[in-house]
């Protein structure tokens, strides 16, 4: 009997973790588009990338790396080069901060594609949320919808 309400106990008061998603959150101040990635670290840390990165010890720069090999925002034609800005770690989880140069004055259209974690977890899902000039929006991509186009 004590055993069953010990697992009870722990089943219900246990912190519940979706698991399976990263964040990508887009904002644009001024001339710089910055992105900031947000992923579990424990999940983070069992993927296996099939690049030659010391994932070990640059676990910033591994990620920057991949996500800008396996993800493109393109706004006004204008594809953006993001740069490892800072990194850190925020509750378990693993923050990423990027930036890219923007030229554009005015957002007439957004495309995004974003195909990172796919290949590791075909069930994986990365939430894109934007705050750029009017768009503004959560959007939830996964292995069948890794693209979004805005006007």
């Amino acid at each position: 009997m004590f055993y069953l309400i010990f697992a009870l106990n722990y089943l219900l008061l246990a912190p519940m973790h979706i698991g399976q998603i990263a964040e990508f959150h887009y904002s644009l101040d001024g001339d710089e588009v910055k992105m900031r990635f947000m992923i579990d670290q424990d999940e983070i840390k069992h993927f296996e990338f099939d690049n030659d990165c010391d994932f070990e010890n640059l676990i910033a720069l591994c990620t920057a790396n991949y996500i800008n090999e396996n993800s493109t925002l393109v706004i006004n034609h204008e594809a953006l080069m993001f740069e490892l800005e800072s990194a850190h770690t925020d509750s378990g989880h693993l923050v990423v901060i990027q930036t890219a140069k923007f030229k554009s004055r005015e957002v007439d259209h957004i495309y995004i594609k974003n195909d990172c974690f796919y290949s590791i977890d075909h069930h994986y899902r990365n939430r894109v949320v934007l705050d750029i000039d009017e768009f503004s929006g959560s959007y939830l991509l996964t292995n069948h919808k890794t693209e979004i186009w805005l006007e």
